[in-house]
């Protein structure tokens, strides 16, 4: 969700949302290699 807002408003488009947006993003990935790993383990 704030990637897309992110992405859509050309007012966002500065270094601190960038920063931001990669936060959420990294965040993503972390959650879904942790979902992966315990699924695995079942």
């Amino acid at each position: 969700l704030v990637v897309a807002a992110i992405v859509k408003n050309r007012n966002l488009h500065s270094p601190m949302y960038y920063f931001i947006c990669c936060l959420a993003v990294s965040d993503m990935l972390v959650s879904v290699s942790n979902v992966v790993r315990l699924c695995s383990c079942c």
